[in-house]
């Protein structure tokens, strides 16, 4: 039984497919216009995720290892670091653009949704 790092290898090209979809959805679905209003949300989700990155370096839960797209994701950090400037900037577009001005409910129910979508249940 291996309880150690998980060793993910294998085609990286799914995390650059996955980036440019995030990426394609939000120029699509999201309001540009108002992207200085996001952009702190952006920043705070970065910030957190690079402490975290940078507390945790020696301790990952996983080990990234660069195979087919190591010209441009050569080690864990960048592997890391491309989806946090795609998935996290198209995340917080597509929600915050959506959110509900009216009726704390629907705010509430809004979400509670994206937290079940965003985290273990759909993606």
């Amino acid at each position: 039984m291996n309880c150690g790092k998980m060793n993910i290898e294998g085609d990286y090209f799914i995390h650059t497919l996955y980036g440019l979809l995030w990426l394609f959805a939000a120029y699509k679905y999201g309001n540009w216009k108002n992207l200085d209003i996001y952009y702190p949300t952006f920043l705070f989700l970065c910030f957190w995720d690079f402490l975290y990155q940078f507390f945790l370096f020696n301790h990952s839960l996983w080990v990234f290892k660069p195979s087919f797209d190591d010209f441009y994701l050569p080690n864990h950090s960048f592997i890391v670091v491309f989806p946090m400037i795609t998935i996290y900037f198209s995340a917080v577009i597509i929600f915050l653009s959506h959110f509900p001005e009216k009726r704390l409910g629907k705010k509430i129910f809004y979400t509670l949704f994206c937290i079940y979508f965003y985290g273990d249940g759909i993606i």
